[in-house]
């Protein structure tokens, strides 16, 4: 049974303006499934739809078999968490130490337990010599570091990474993404984003285009579909516009030039 299964969900802000149009799509547990599209193309919309920040009106959101309802949203949360575009949104404690515990101690944990999944996953992020820092003086790939390992630490069996890069430099990019990547086939991940670059990462890519699904693929492939990516106002990845130049010219080697090209995406 997929750990995610969304059946003709339809959500709108006001009477006329549609964020999602009848979308449906299943997410296996353990699959790295990116969410891509341009601004206003529902992507964001969906996430908070799946962890109950916005409520379900049309159609139906089932988490792990659960329909999500005000009657099991609280057992939803247990198994979903969610990462925000802007890290400072999201801190409460004074140190690092205290933010990572702070939703732990909301569901009662054990403290010894508590100390050891603080320890666990500040380690996993990357983080483990700043717990006794104060976020505001970390660079903004800390911040969301630290973000995510107190999502972590709630260790739900899904993660929601809304846009979790768009604010930091990139350095700090690179050291969300890393991080990101260490959880694959630990965690189902769900991965929003407008940036194709980081679509590389998953094994599937889901691409919305004024509320609608226009695309859903395995990433190998789905890269590959320059006219609908092109025409959902998303960046083709600079490997495509050389792929392209090179079949457009009688090159020797082509299917080598070809391959290496693509090689080079996926080892970014």
């Amino acid at each position: 049974m997929a750990i995610i299964e969304v059946n003709n969900l339809t959500y709108r802000y006001t009477k006329k303006k549609y964020a999602l149009k009848d979308v449906s799509f299943k997410i296996e547990r353990g699959e790295f499934v990116s969410i891509v599209g341009h601004n206003g193309s529902g992507k964001s919309t969906l996430g908070k739809l799946l962890c109950g920040l916005l409520q379900t009106k049309h159609g139906e959101i089932l988490i792990d078999g659960i329909k999500l309802s005000d009657d099991t949203i609280d057992e939803v949360r247990q198994k979903i968490g969610i990462v925000f575009q802007n890290p400072d949104n999201q801190f409460v404690g004074v140190t690092v130490k205290n933010d990572i515990a702070f939703g732990l101690e909301n569901r009662n944990i054990d403290v010894d337990e508590m100390e050891k999944r603080i320890k666990k996953y500040a380690t996993i992020v990357g983080m483990d010599e700043f717990l006794d820092k104060n976020p505001e003086n970390l660079s903004g790939g800390q911040k969301q570091r630290v973000a995510i390992a107190s999502v972590l630490a709630m260790e739900t069996d899904i993660l929601i990474f809304d846009e979790a890069t768009s604010m930091i430099d990139p350095l700090g990019v690179k050291e969300v993404t890393n991080a990101i990547k260490s959880l694959k086939e630990e965690k189902t991940i769900i991965y929003i984003t407008h940036n194709l670059d980081e679509t590389l990462m998953g094994d599937r890519m889901i691409v919305l285009k004024n509320g609608e699904i226009v695309l859903d693929e395995k990433i190998d492939n789905a890269i590959k579909q320059k006219d609908i990516l092109t025409n959902s106002n998303l960046e083709p990845l600079e490997q495509m516009e050389l792929i392209e130049l090179v079949n457009k010219n009688n090159l020797n080697r082509k299917e080598e030039v070809e391959k290496v090209l693509w090689q080079s995406a996926y080892q970014k």
